[in-house]
């Protein structure tokens, strides 16, 4: 496909901050086989795209070159920022490729697929030894709500992001669909304010007054609708009350759990020794899925 083919989705180039580390020189800037990286990646991204961005507060290597340079909206928050300023400067297209600013060999076939490839997914992003690239993917446009939510609550890691979006990739093994359920819940336990919430959901889920159901109280991760149908195929070898039964009562384990090692952690004197956070977020996936996995001694045709 060639640029104009592909104009419903833009290309940004997200180019950082300062970088401090470099003495305040720009990569972009840097020669690389005779060319900057800059030149080198509007070169690139202009063959395949026919909209191409710079996130970028200050001209610098980028100037002369033709693009649109966009500045961020939330200045020294990171290449979050820079994702949210794509998607808010794109309006009337359908997504927006990003590139970090400091890559000077992404190939032209992989541009094409990330602009191709899935196009109702909510992201498309590569994944190397297991890891993902959030900042050589596709965002469609939408995503900008969620990004504007992850600012707002002062996470600034683009990579959990992911959690909240529907994005290509193999399928989910059920294991792995309990931790982008529960990786987001176990992360509120590293602030005080964080443990302050989960401490407060395990009260109320104590109180039917408040909530009528436990699996209410794990809406709060948006991808909980997405990843049960991954989940509930391991609790087909169950009658259909007992699955219900026992759904409902992971919930609540879930939440009892994360409030129990909340107290655990803001107590003077342990009781036990203190795991880590993500060593207590992969034992709870462990007990989960013991639970799930479990036989019931209740028979299909038992009185309901």
């Amino acid at each position: 496909m060639t640029a104009a083919a592909g104009a419903a989705i833009a290309a940004a180039v997200i180019a950082g901050g300062p970088a401090r580390r470099m003495g305040g020189v720009a990569k972009a800037g840097l020669v690389v086989d005779g060319e900057s990286i800059a030149a080198r990646q509007v070169r690139v991204l202009r063959r395949v795209f026919g909209r191409v961005l710079v996130v970028a507060n200050e001209p610098g290597p980028w100037a002369g070159l033709p693009v649109e340079l966009v500045r961020d909206r939330h200045p020294g928050v990171g290449p979050l920022a820079g994702l949210h300023a794509a998607l808010a400067s794109t309006e009337g297209q359908d997504g927006v490729v990003c590139v970090a600013g400091d890559m000077p060999f992404v190939p032209e076939p992989l541009l094409c697929l990330l602009r191709d490839r899935a196009p109702e997914a909510d992201a498309v992003v590569p994944r190397v030894a297991g890891r993902a690239e959030p900042l050589l993917a596709r965002y469609a446009r939408r995503c900008l709500a969620a990004v504007e939510a992850q600012l707002a609550a002062g996470e600034r890691a683009v990579h959990l992001l992911l959690d909240h979006l529907e994005s290509t990739g193999p399928p989910l093994t059920p294991r792995g669909a309990l931790e982008v359920v529960i990786s987001p819940l176990a992360r509120q336990l590293r602030s005080e304010e964080g443990r302050r919430y989960l401490r407060l959901g395990a009260q109320l889920i104590n109180h039917p007054r408040f909530v009528r159901d436990p699996g209410d109280t794990i809406m709060v991760n948006t991808s909980i609708s997405r990843c049960a149908r991954y989940i509930l195929p391991v609790l087909a070898h169950l009658p259909a009350p007992v699955a219900a039964e026992r759904t409902s009562q992971v919930a609540s384990f879930v939440i009892r759990a994360l409030g129990d090692q909340c107290r655990l952690m803001d107590s003077e004197r342990k009781t036990r020794p203190l795991l880590s956070v993500e060593d207590f977020s992969a034992n709870l996936v462990d007990t989960i899925m013991a639970i799930l996995e479990a036989p019931s001694s209740v028979a299909a045709d038992s009185p309901r």
